[in-house]
């Protein structure tokens, strides 16, 4: 078997940066049937759900962090 060889170990002088958002508390909810890619504005979470989420974006927003929810 050939050994692994990584991008960055391989590059080095090359910069590591991504395209995800830095966040500082995942909001991770279990979510069953498909969803699309915006699945909590568009998809066929309850009101009250949508609403608690966005409550608890809010309060962490208001200490400092930033929160991101995922399916």
């Amino acid at each position: 078997m050939a050994p692994r060889i990584y991008c960055s170990e391989h590059s080095p002088e090359e910069p590591m940066l991504g395209t995800a958002d830095v966040v500082d508390v995942w909001l991770l909810l279990e979510y069953r049937p498909t969803w699309k890619g915006r699945a909590i504005e568009e998809g066929d979470l309850s009101e009250p759900l949508k609403k608690w989420l966005a409550d608890q974006i809010s309060s962490l927003a208001a200490i400092g962090l930033k929160a991101r929810p995922q399916l």
